[in-house]
């Protein structure tokens, strides 16, 4: 996936059970990590997204280059999975 530099980006993860067919389940605690293009790394705490039992992180992102991010979670279901995405120049 790519993105304009300066575009918000909505970082969504979700974590299922793989003991009951893979139903949607809610950790006791979830944080994304994100690496960006200059190897900086921060770490946020997602918002619940109820609807869809995921959890979201608006990113703004400003640096051109390849951005990583991982979804981890703690507690009765802990997982982790990462993905990346890129950041293009802008023409403007």
């Amino acid at each position: 996936m790519s993105y304009s530099k300066g575009q918000l980006v909505r970082l969504r993860v979700w974590f299922t059970d793989p003991e009951n067919n893979d139903v949607r389940v809610q950790p006791t605690t979830v944080s994304i990590k994100v690496k960006d293009p200059n190897s900086s790394t921060n770490t946020y705490t997602p918002t619940l997204d109820a609807s869809t039992t995921s959890y979201y992180y608006d990113l703004a992102v400003s640096t051109v280059g390849t951005w990583y991010y991982r979804g981890e979670s703690t507690g009765g279901y802990q997982a982790a999975a990462e993905k990346s995405f890129t950041v293009l120049t802008s023409q403007f």
